[in-house]
């Protein structure tokens, strides 16, 4: 049996890839949350009242099942593949955390003493690794702080979970932004992103 060379390895290799979905029409999404919360009153009416002819219900769900469709097949993919490792740690290395992550992160370990420690200055890192991560489009790091700093939190966070968690294990990913405080990357993101709009890894490759 002939052994293979470290090069023939690396030359065979396919680095894990992770597409993410996201719509950019907040109308849309305003509308399927209005309804959503119709439902949920509708549902608890009918637990209280018991199930009649006139039940909102079933029509509720039938537009929301349209519209959820609407969101999923309007949207735009993304595709993330991974970085090799020695250039995801020289990234994570050139930008360490600030002063102010690292008293943020005091703050919260006070509450939450087994909270990890920041690998890194997110802010600074996540253009980034959506620019050299996003295999689907022509992202310059300019281009990708752009997007950094218009997009919605929401948005922007969807996009840096992916670069991020394509580079890592699928359940790790980095939390911050608003109302996160400094929630380390070791720990699972708090965000569950919108129905049709989840991270999907399309390799097992690492």
């Amino acid at each position: 049996m002939t052994k293979r060379t470290a090069e023939e390895v690396l030359a065979s290799r396919k680095p894990r890839q992770l597409r993410v979905r996201i719509n950019f029409d907040g109308d849309l999404a305003d509308q399927i949350e209005a309804l959503e919360e119709r439902l949920r009153v509708a549902r608890r009416r009918e637990l209280l009242e018991g199930e009649g002819l006139s039940s909102d219900v079933p029509e509720l769900e039938r537009q929301l099942s349209m519209l959820r469709a609407r969101l999923d097949e309007d949207a735009e993919e993304f595709t993330f593949q991974a970085l090799g490792r020695a250039r995801f740690k020289e990234i994570l290395a050139t930008h360490p955390p600030t002063e102010a992550q690292w008293e943020q992160h005091r703050e919260a370990a006070k509450s939450n003493p087994f909270l990890a420690a920041p690998e890194c200055d997110y802010e600074a890192v996540a253009p980034i690794l959506i620019a050299e991560c996003c295999i689907s489009h022509d992202f310059t790091v300019e281009g990708a702080a752009k997007l950094w700093d218009e997009l919605s939190d929401a948005e922007a966070s969807k996009l840096f979970e992916a670069a991020w968690a394509v580079n890592q294990k699928a359940s790790i990913r980095p939390t911050f932004g608003t109302g996160t405080d400094t929630t380390p990357s070791s720990g699972p993101g708090s965000t569950t992103p919108p129905s049709g709009e989840s991270p999907s890894a399309s390799s097992t490759g690492g």
